[in-house]
């Protein structure tokens, strides 16, 4: 059987501010573990078709640093 590995945001907990922590869920023979990789953002910076950050956030980030 195979495992199938995603990346997303986990809709049942929210910060204070209103993040979502995105997390890796790993399915192999039916059962699913939700492993935090403990990165928090706004759902709307959170693409939905690719699992990945929009790519304003990431660079608004850089020039902040």
């Amino acid at each position: 059987m195979k495992a199938t590995i995603k990346i997303e945001l986990r809709k049942d907990y929210a910060t204070k501010e209103g993040k979502q922590m995105v997390c890796l869920r790993y399915t192999a023979y039916r059962r699913s573990t939700l492993i935090s990789m403990n990165i928090a953002v706004y759902p709307k910076h959170w693409n939905k078709v690719s699992y990945v950050f929009i790519e304003e956030v990431i660079t608004r980030k850089r020039l902040m640093n």
